[in-house]
């Protein structure tokens, strides 16, 4: 029996194996760090979070953040859990229990700390389902509100501290849960509206400060209200990879950059292709013994609880290999930083083609977003193998046939790798189509091709028939483009029948001028913070452009990694990570070294069972095995690491559980073997978060302990407010704040300054609107892969102005298909590049290794930047039109390195000037620019 099955014969709420409870109607789960989740009525979400109001004894609210991996135990019908940890050096203890009773569930929880109380427990309900009904507080009627304009934040009180009896959500009988204090409390009903949420809040008042007990009675209707689509349609796109992988990504081992996959003509159970991935052996130089190859289809919005059948055909070329099927999805509850989540069952390939299905009931996902696929990892039995990948089906129900998700399916590739071209190189592509009716059809196809500016450059049509079930691998026949200027393109392939719209595809692609580093010079001030998704080919095409510097990646040298016992020490990972190393050199790039991060459980000072154990810093007596790590990594590297990094961000419980007096241990003992083994590299402290309070206290109180004042320079991550623009949110505010701390702290005034983080949310322009992400809580919106472009030349200039000396964008890749940030410069899989690339290649070519002479802001909203070298930039806050002062024509170019002339007649010259920065080469003084 399936798990959507065994779920809808359940007569009343129990708990199962994955330590969920549910019925047939009903649906509850915990979050990671012991809250509550969700409580869901069949696919609708009526809890979505609970959380605890924390103050001190002064009665000041306090940011603590519990733990994100907790350990649920089950005993009968009892869940339950005990989370240790500390709290700027105070040990706190946080308990749970939670148990089904036939129609209600039980809760309760604790959270005990000497200095600090627990006012309130949070209970946060979907405003989707409540708007426009009824509550009641102790059978007395109140109305939710409607939901105000995402323009303004609202915090509204609509039932204040009323003592609480019971608390009925809604008088429909599928939303109407019923909430029952088990002590007494006081309920107040807060309407909460912001930029990235809304919430109807239940306040319950926690009597002793410490504690709560209240039971939820689930609704009492067993009609699910939104009733299953009776479709039978498959809901994954090119199943059969009659077209190509279009909709599918693949992606091997973050070292591994010899395998390689296709849709290939092949005999299989469903159709003329399949997909094939060869998995060639890692280079041995990267002591890789772990291999991995993941399938992801695009992302598919299905309702969560829907019940669903996952399906597909495979076989090996000769060996048994062990895979699992695997439904990714992004976890709804906004763990910092965190992946996707999945459900997998485990299967072996073997051969001979095999079907392999998976029934079950979706899990919440954000958007209701699923990717679909085939995970396989593992040593031996991996290397050297082949996998044969075909007729992959998402359908409703129980039924695990592959059918065609439509009667006409279109496809292209563009043989040339990541989609990227020189700016002499003709762009040609390769088109497919596949027929699943059962009729001739006779069809138009139509290409355009779109340049950076939206201009229509290429529109080309062709009119063919195709067989009934047949392919055509060739429909649009010598369709090659020159390029008329740089930067980001877009191809949209139509295919119409008659005017009829039967399918359409899109790929970007792109062109530039390559400038590639001819020899390593760290004096660049250009960096990445990489991600691990194919590592060696993001190397290569950031060196491709001018990048020298990258941080993080595949290149990670956490204290845990390198010696997991007091007595073992790893050379193997410090062999692959000389050979990232070497693999640096070769393209004249350099990766600074981040120290610690994680800190290994034997020398951890966290509570003792603690999962979040790395987070904290050694005990006392263990800062010496500390500085031995330090020396360790100092003496292996030698003179080819440039500079050092002392953790990632310790001013937030994400990354570090310590005080800054314990901080500054690390910093002495890191500058102390540092430089006594390699002197000349840079030591730069921190890695601080967005420079605000937080950042600012956490950085002088460790420096007041510090005793060393061996540190080059400090390291921020300047994100702009709410991730938006970095001239209209003032971002040169926290580069004055932390100048003024460094010349506070009396530490030595010539101290660098380094953002080695700062980024954008931007999905590549064809993302799907529901496409799951990580961190997506931060952004007030998304912004395009153009504003991208434009924030990012903008902070450049800004930096520079005000003295900072490294910058490292994050993070150069969006991920894989399934697991993305969508900051990336590079889209999903390196399939493609992304606006913010082509911008990057012409802010190195035009403004590394030269001197700012300042910034100046005009009353209009012109910004000009100045530099010694004969260049300037400027921008505007709208587009408008601006006299320049000159006799000689000046040379400029637009943000992706087009050039262009301004011929001056009688001494002047004009220029429109809008958000995009313009490069003009000469060095231009602010009297020679007037607004017209």
């Amino acid at each position: 029996m399936s798990q959507a099955q065994a779920a809808d014969t359940l007569p009343q709420l129990r708990i199962n194996t994955e330590k969920n409870i549910e019925s047939k109607s009903a649906f509850f789960a915990l979050k990671a760090n012991g809250h509550i989740k969700e409580l869901m009525h069949f696919s609708e979400l009526l809890i979505q979070g609970s959380s605890f109001i924390v103050v001190d004894k002064k009665g000041n609210s306090i940011n603590l953040r519990l733990p994100d991996k907790i350990a649920l135990k089950q005993n009968d019908n009892l869940i339950s859990f005990q989370s240790h940890f500390k709290h700027e050096g105070e040990k706190v203890q946080f308990e749970g229990e939670i148990s089904p009773q036939a129609d209600q569930i039980n809760f309760k929880y604790s959270l005990k700390c000497p200095s600090l109380e627990t006012s309130h427990f949070v209970i946060q309900l979907n405003p989707k389902t409540y708007i426009g009904n009824t509550f009641k507080i102790n059978e007395r009627p109140y109305s939710y509100p409607k939901i105000e304009s995402r323009e303004e934040n609202l915090w509204r009180t609509l039932v204040a501290d009323t003592p609480l009896a019971s608390f009925t959500a809604s008088i429909t009988k599928d939303k109407n849960f019923v909430l029952t204090p088990q002590s007494k409390t006081n309920l107040s009903v807060k309407y909460l509206h912001n930029r990235w949420q809304d919430n109807f809040s239940l306040y319950l008042s926690c009597e002793d400060r410490k504690s709560i007990q209240f039971s939820l009675r689930l609704p009492q209707s067993q009609e699910n209200p939104y009733p299953l689509s009776r479709s039978q349609a498959n809901l994954l796109s090119n199943g059969s990879f009659e077209v190509g992988t279009k909709d599918w990504g693949v992606s091997f081992s973050s070292l591994n950059n010899r395998s390689s996959y296709s849709s290939q003509v092949i005999p299989s159970p469903s159709g003329q292709r399949a997909l094939v991935l060869d998995h060639r052996p890692v280079d041995a130089k990267y002591q890789q013994a772990f291999r991995k190859v993941k399938i992801q289809s695009e992302y598919v919005q299905i309702p969560a609880r829907t019940p669903i059948t996952f399906s597909f055909d495979v076989k090996s070329a000769a060996k048994v290999i062990h895979a699992k099927m695997i439904i990714r999805y992004q976890s709804a509850e906004r763990i910092a930083n965190a992946g996707t989540s999945s459900v997998t069952k485990y299967i072996r390939i073997t051969p001979d083609w095999q079907r392999h299905s998976l029934s079950l009931r979706l899990p919440r996902g954000m958007n209701d977003a699923y990717s679909f696929g085939l995970e396989a990892q593992g040593q031996e039995h991996l290397e050297g193998s082949k996998i044969y990948f075909d007729g992959a089906a998402v359908r409703i129900g129980n039924s695990n046939e592959f059918t065609a998700e439509k009667e006409l399916i279109i496809g292209a590739d563009i043989p040339q790798k990541h989609n990227l071209f020189e700016f002499d190189q003709a762009f040609n592509l390769k088109t497919h189509i596949k027929n699943n009716s059962a009729q001739e059809q006779s069809l138009v196809a139509v290409a355009k091709i779109f340049d950076p500016y939206q201009k229509l450059v290429l529109n080309k049509k062709a009119t063919f028939t195709i067989p009934a079930h047949q392919n055509n691998s060739d429909f649009l026949k010598d369709l090659q483009y020159q390029a008329k200027v740089l930067g980001p393109h877009k191809l949209i392939l139509q295919i119409y029948r008659g005017n009829e719209l039967l399918d359409q595809y899109q790929k970007a692609f792109g062109f530039i001028k390559s400038r590639p580093n001819k020899s390593l010079n760290t004096a660049s001030k250009f960096g990445l913070h990489m991600g691990g998704e194919n590592y060696q080919e993001c190397l290569a095409l950031a060196s491709r452009i001018g990048f020298t510097w990258t941080r993080s990646g595949a290149f990670y040298n956490s204290w845990r990694a390198y010696q997991p016992s007091k007595l073992a020490w790893n050379q193997k990972f410090m062999d692959r990570n000389l050979a990232i190393i070497e693999d640096h050199e070769k393209l004249a790039m350099t990766p600074i070294v981040t120290l610690g991060v994680q800190t290994p459980r034997w020398a951890s000072s966290a509570p003792a069972s603690s999962p979040e154990y790395s987070l904290y810093p050694p005990t006392q007596d263990k800062y010496a095995d500390f500085g031995e790590y330090v020396k360790k990594l100092t003496q292996s590297f030698g003179k080819r690491i440039h500079a050092y990094e002392i953790w990632n961000e310790p001013n937030t419980s994400v990354f570090y559980r310590g005080t800054p007096k314990e901080f500054a241990g690390l910093i002495d003992a890191s500058c102390e073997n540092i430089s006594a083994h390699n002197p000349e590299a840079k030591i730069i402290g921190f890695g601080l978060t967005h420079y605000g309070e937080s950042a600012s206290g956490f950085m002088l109180n460790s420096l007041k302990h510090t005793q060393s004042n061996q540190l080059d320079g400090v390291s921020f991550h300047p994100y702009s407010d709410d991730r938006l623009s970095p001239e209209k949110t003032r971002v040169q505010t926290q580069f004055e704040w932390i100048q003024k701390d460094i010349k506070k702290s009396q530490l030595n005034s010539n101290l660098e300054l380094w953002a080695t983080e700062f980024g954008w949310f931007a999905p590549h322009q064809f993302s799907k609107e529901f496409t799951p992400y990580k961190n997506a809580s931060v952004a007030k919106r998304l912004i395009s892969e153009q504003e991208c472009a434009r924030f990012y030349i903008q902070m450049v200039n800004t930096s520079f102005a005000y003295g900072l000396d490294k910058l490292f964008y994050f993070i150069f890749q969006e991920g894989s298909m399934s697991n993305r940030w969508f900051h990336g410069f590079v889209g999903p899989n390196a399939e493609f590049l992304k606006a913010p690339y082509y911008a990057a290649s012409t802010a190195i070519k035009n403004l590394d290794f030269k001197t700012c002479l300042g910034q100046e802001r005009f009353e209009s909203g012109l910004v000009l930047t100045r530099y010694k070298e004969d260049m300037s930039v400027l921008w505007n806050h709208t587009d408008h039109m601006f006299k320049i002062q000159t006799m000689t024509p000046l040379q400029c170019e637009d943000i992706y390195g087009n050039e262009f002339t301004l011929n001056p007649i009688d001494g002047t010259t004009t220029l429109l000037i809008g958000e995009d920065p313009i490069y003009v080469k000469s060095l231009l003084s602010p009297n020679q620019i007037t607004s017209l």
